[in-house]
């Protein structure tokens, strides 16, 4: 057999040795990687990434712990790290998330706040808290 390439048929036909290597690159190869790597890249993004994303629903509100130490001290000496979200009221509480703290969620007597916004427990948006929540005013800088 010529030891040279010919265009038969719609494809190049190549020695014998060079066969293998030729189908490791082929077009149809190629494609089929593209689309194996593609399907675990988005498998990968859903599975990981999304669930990461959403919003965790709270517990019932029996499951809060009555914490105002602990919900002042995460939100003024988190260093960033945890985050506390007011996640509403009923009559009596004022339900909170400390992401990135334990325990992460919190109870606090509505009347001991001065919360900038209140609405029944999972009723609205939940929105991260601040020092002015609890009735300080926000520090100002003098030049």
């Amino acid at each position: 057999m010529d030891e040279r390439r010919q265009f038969t048929q719609g494809r190049w036909d190549l020695p014998r040795h060079s066969s293998h290597v030729a189908q490791l690159f082929s077009l149809g190869a190629m494609r089929r990687s593209v689309r194996n790597l593609t399907l675990v890249a988005v498998l990968l993004f859903c599975g990981v990434i999304l669930p990461a994303c959403r919003t965790a629903t709270p517990p019932p509100t029996s499951q809060f712990q009555q914490d105002s130490t602990g919900l002042f001290l995460s939100v003024t000496k988190s260093f960033g790290v945890v985050h506390t979200y007011y996640v509403g009221s009923d009559d009596q509480w004022s339900y909170f998330d400390c992401r990135g703290d334990s325990p992460r969620y919190r109870k606090v007597l509505t009347s001991s706040m001065t919360l900038r916004r209140t609405f029944p427990f999972r009723q609205d948006t939940p929105y991260r808290i601040e020092l002015s929540d609890f009735g300080y005013a926000k520090a100002s800088v003098h030049h």
